[in-house]
This record gives C-alpha cells, sequence and structure tokens, in this order.
C-alpha cells in the first residue's frame, strides 16, 4: 500500500505515480483487470463466444477482427466447407467453425481444433497430445471409440456414462479424435501394423481394448457438435 504524503507536491507525485502504474498494469491485462486474459479465451464450451447464439460478430468482438477470416475447412473424404478460422496464421491456436447456414453463418454447427498441440482446451481438461490413458482417467472409466484407418477413424462414439459425458439436456457435445504416433519418418513403431490390424475399420472398439491400450494413441483432433 502507499504511503501518502502530506506535503501538497510530494503527495501529487506520489499518486500520479501509481496511477501510471495502474494504467501500465491495465494494457497488459485488458480493461477489466485480466476478465478477457488469453487463458479464459482458449477455453472450448457452450458458452460464451461459442454458445449456441453465436455469430461471426459475436466471435469478431471476443477475438478482435484480425483473428476472424472465413475459409474452406476439411471436413474428411475429400470434401470441405466455407467456415470461420479463429487465429488463421496460430498454429496452437487456430479454431474452425462450420455453421448451419453457411450462407449467412448462422447457427454454429460444429467447432474442430486439430494437430499435436492447442492452447485450446476444454472445460473438463481434454487437450490435443493427450493419452488415450490419461482421458480415460479424466473420464473416470473406458470409453468407445471408432477403429482406426479410414477418415473418421479413432473418434469418439460414446464416452460411456463417464465424467466427460455432457448432460442430456446440453445443447453441446464433446468429442475427440485419437491417432497412432509415428517417428519423424511417418512410421509405426515395431509391432504397431499387427496391433492395428485388430482395432481398425468401420467398427467401434472400448478404449480398453489391449491394442488401443499398447498402441498408445493421442488426441489429434477436439471438437464440439451443436445439437441444432
Amino acid at each position: 500500500m502507499p504511503v501518502e504524503h502530506r506535503t501538497g507536491g510530494s503527495r501529487f507525485r506520489v499518486l500520479g505515480f501509481w496511477v501510471l502504474v495502474l494504467v501500465q498494469v491495465s494494457w497488459f491485462t485488458g480493461s477489466d483487470g485480466g476478465a478477457q486474459s488469453g487463458e479464459a479465451r482458449r477455453i472450448i464450451s457452450c458458452e460464451g463466444p461459442f454458445a449456441p447464439t453465436t455469430t461471426p460478430e459475436v466471435l469478431v468482438a471476443a477475438f478482435g477482427a484480425a483473428n476472424v477470416t472465413t475459409e474452406n475447412i476439411y471436413l474428411g473424404e475429400g470434401e470441405s466447407e466455407e467456415g470461420t478460422v479463429l487465429f488463421p496464421k496460430s498454429r496452437d491456436e487456430r479454431l474452425e467453425i462450420l455453421w448451419t447456414d453457411g450462407v449467412t453463418q448462422s447457427r454454429p454447427r460444429l467447432v474442430v481444433v486439430r494437430g499435436n498441440k492447442s492452447h485450446w482446451r476444454t472445460a473438463n481438461g481434454l487437450t490435443l497430445g493427450a493419452s488415450l490413458n490419461a482421458v480415460e482417467r479424466l473420464n473416470r472409466r473406458p470409453f468407445r471409440l471408432a477403429g482406426f484407418r479410414w477418415d473418421y477413424g479413432g473418434t469418439t462414439v460414446n464416452w460411456s456414462g463417464g465424467l466427460l459425458a455432457e448432460q442430456p439436456e446440453s445443447p453441446c457435445r464433446i468429442g475427440a479424435r485419437f491417432a497412432v504416433p509415428q517417428n519423424a519418418a511417418g512410421e509405426f513403431a515395431a509391432g504397431a501394423e499387427t496391433l492395428l490390424n485388430q482395432v481398425s475399420g468401420e467398427r467401434q472398439f472400448s478404449s480398453g481394448h489391449p491394442a488401443m491400450q499398447a498402441l498408445h494413441p493421442v488426441i489429434c483432433e477436439i471438437f464440439m457438435r451443436y445439437q441444432n
């Protein structure tokens, strides 16, 4: 707490110093004293800027016009669709949004984050690069996911009533897609091919399947799907 001097000139110099400090702190943390910190803005949730009522205008107000663009977004199986991208130039902050009405960009349909790592995470702790075992611990039980080696391979199908399952009345559903790690040359570890053959294809498997556990897959995509 600053000491207040009783002499007029000194008193005003001290107060002026602390006003300057407060202005500098406000500049670094945001005008609301940190409520809009980077950490707070990097949560994927069915509330705030990603609520079902969001619009491109809401996203611009939350993240800045320079960080909100319109681009073609890859959907899988050779298809793409025009949508909204946040932080398009940042590998660790890029986030994609698809709309129910792509022409007017209204009613969000899907929020997606992809890659090896990201500053984005879900409110319940899912993040890119998280291991299958780590996600099982978050969920407090095994869950169901699609087999590997097709465009939607490794995608969660059902959280099996675990802690990561959304409440039935929630307008959004959080999911993830897993991939088996490869080395710098894009090759799997020895023995991985045999294991992959046991948990591949358009079928569901438990995360507790021995081959799943032995492959040590990690999250390569997080998505939030809206119940429009």
